[in-house]
């Protein structure tokens, strides 16, 4: 006879109330959720860090092209809308149709 049927009460162990298969259940559940959040977060950090390269890598491109004293071709090229405008504007007057 075991001390707990002597004393008449039930055992508070997770082990005694839960069989193996629900025991394992809950703790495939608990490492998905875990691996979910770890991978989200993992996901989150390498999308900034290539963020980061791929401005930091532009930056030195247009920092080269500079220095050999070139357009860049890139077809991130910022341009901006009013030096567009000028160019179109130019144009229209050699042509005569400003």
């Amino acid at each position: 006879m075991r001390n707990s049927e002597k004393i008449d009460r039930k055992s508070k162990s997770k082990f005694d109330e839960t069989s193996p298969g629900r025991f394992l259940e809950q703790k495939n559940q608990e490492h998905e959720k875990f691996r979910k959040d770890w991978q989200n977060k993992v996901s989150r950090n390498l999308t900034r860090l290539l963020l980061v390269d791929f401005w930091n890598r532009k930056k030195q491109r247009m920092r080269n092209s500079e220095k050999i004293d070139r357009k860049s071709k890139s077809k991130f090229d910022e341009t901006s809308p009013g030096r567009f405008l000028e160019q179109k504007n130019q144009e229209h007057e050699k042509v005569g149709n400003f």
